[in-house]
């Protein structure tokens, strides 16, 4: 090949150029079109946040520590597993976003409340998880053959699911000091080719739900992600429930107080109205839930006295950029946002049950318990 036969013509420079600027322009539509959608996702976002206040989402999300506690508790009952859950997550979504966000077949479980509470309560998990939960619930091990669910599978499985949404109730029932009672569950797997009008068709498509999610793992043969879906009123009347048990217990303490003489040793009158009333708050679910008799109580406790749970100490906690963590090395000192005289949290399957401080004993550390946080002192927390 000769030289001349290797140098570009000018029509050919100037084909080059106009193909090059006409690829740049379409990037840069297509770019704006990715924010044009970003922009609607985050309005879309911040609309359904104004759905519940922070103070409701709060509520909501201990409302689901408690009760979903109970129900891993009795599902590592039944399977003879070990089941974590973490932290609750609390979203926001209609009937027809939830349906089509699944990628994967999912079984859903729902129940409506007939006493106590106003609506419905659905638990959805994905089919393959529920597979393994049916086939420990009819002492396998945990590893089925089948991919899909049969008529005994999904009854088996249903079975585990409304256990855990009767433990469920019943620790609502203890926590709302109110009976909590629930409808014979409805099951149904979903699928790509279900129908949106088949599934719940008492709801609207666009009817707003609100979902607590958690992480849930089982032994060493399930991690997946459970949700919890109630509607926007059921939500609503948790929330309330919640926080005016909490007002409630503040204000009749308070007004006891006010009236309260002067202590001989000089204490005021202010300083012992705010010790007794956190002492009060801190006892009053306890002690509603012994004196009232209208409140159920978990059967044959005895059955579960000797399942694991998973306790660990937080001495405090920071927040890192990727990039200050991608640094750290041996020598690296992290500063947590904890003072070294105050308390450690004591976490018992990620739920905040107790304050104490570290010890030494003999040659190991250890933590020595210096207080029990109730339900209501963790929700007096959020406030803070």
């Amino acid at each position: 090949m000769s030289n001349d036969e290797q140098i570009l013509s000018q029509e050919e420079i100037e084909s080059l150029i106009k193909a090059h600027s006409e690829e740049k322009k379409e990037d840069s539509v297509s770019n704006k079109e990715s924010e044009v959608k970003s922009n609607k996702s985050g309005e879309s976002t911040s609309k359904n946040s104004d759905l519940l206040s922070p103070e409701e989402i709060d509520a909501l999300g201990e409302v689901g520590n408690i009760s979903m506690g109970s129900a891993a508790t009795t599902l590592s009952d039944l399977l003879n597993q070990k089941v974590n859950i973490t932290s609750p997550r609390v979203w926001f979504t209609t009937k027809k976003e939830l349906i089509e966000s699944f990628t994967d077949p999912y079984l859903i479980i729902k129940v409506d409340f007939i006493e106590g509470l106003k609506g419905f309560n659905i638990l959805l998990v994905k089919v393959e998880d529920a597979l393994i939960i049916a086939d420990l619930m009819m002492d396998g091990e945990g590893k089925p053959t089948s991919k899909e669910l049969s008529d005994i599978e999904i009854s088996a499985a249903s079975e585990a699911m409304n256990m855990m949404i009767g433990a469920a109730a019943t620790s609502l029932s203890q926590l709302f000091n109110k009976p909590v009672n629930i409808s014979p569950p409805e099951s149904m797997v979903i699928e790509k080719d279900t129908k949106l009008e088949d599934i719940m068709p008492e709801l609207t498509s666009d009817e707003n739900l609100v979902v607590v999610s958690f992480k849930m793992t089982i032994g060493d043969l399930v991690d997946t992600e459970l949700m919890q879906g109630v509607s926007l009123e059921t939500a609503k009347e948790k929330a309330a429930l919640l926080w005016g048990d909490v007002q409630k217990s503040i204000t009749e303490d308070t007004s006891q107080e006010i009236a309260t003489p002067q202590m001989a040793d000089g204490h005021d009158e202010k300083a012992q109205s705010e010790s007794t009333t956190t002492s009060a708050a801190a006892g009053m679910l306890n002690a509603n839930l012994a004196q009232d008799p209208s409140v159920q109580t978990v059967p044959n406790l005895d059955l579960i006295l000797d399942i694991p749970l998973k306790v660990s100490v937080v001495l405090g906690r920071t927040k890192k950029h990727i990039k200050e963590v991608l640094n750290m090395g041996p020598g690296t000192l992290v500063e947590l946002d904890t003072m070294v005289d105050e308390p450690v949290e004591i976490l018992v399957n990620g739920v905040l049950v107790a304050e104490g401080e570290v010890v030494a004993v003999n040659e190991n550390f250890g933590v020595k318990i210096t207080n029990i946080i109730s339900p209501i002192e963790r929700i007096k927390r959020l406030t803070k």
